[in-house]
């Protein structure tokens, strides 16, 4: 499991007094990224790397700018050529929303998804989630 902690800004604060909802996409992704760095150390998009095919998101309750978030980051299933990832936004220790993403490991120069190869399964495979 992956744990990011996010400080919320007052600038992300909407006009009913909370987070709003097009800011979290954007603290998942950030939470998302020691993932990403398995796959591409240097975070360079210039070979092949993870991409996003599919992102779902339930809020659950509000999010204010006033205390910290925690964002914890779980493989859920490793198929062969992608791979999801479960979220939990914790905030005051209670879950605020939930993230499920779909990625496929992809080659850019060739433009077709390449199958997950056995150190970057192990590595993912630490992370399953409830381990």
């Amino acid at each position: 499991m992956f744990i990011e902690t996010i400080h919320p800004r007052f600038s992300e604060v909407n006009v009913a007094g909370h987070i709003g909802f097009t800011v979290l996409p954007a603290w998942f992704e950030k939470a998302a990224e020691n993932v990403y760095k398995m796959f591409m150390p240097e975070l360079k998009l210039d070979r092949s790397g993870p991409v996003v095919v599919r992102f779902e998101m339930e809020c659950l309750r509000e999010i204010n700018h006033t205390q910290e978030v925690k964002i914890k980051t779980e493989v859920q299933k490793i198929g062969g050529s992608s791979f999801s990832l479960i979220q939990h936004l914790e905030q005051g220790n209670e879950i605020s929303a939930i993230s499920r993403i779909t990625l496929v490991y992809f080659d850019y120069e060739q433009r077709r998804a390449l199958p997950i190869h056995d150190s970057l399964r192990t590595a993912l495979e630490e992370h399953l989630e409830g381990q």
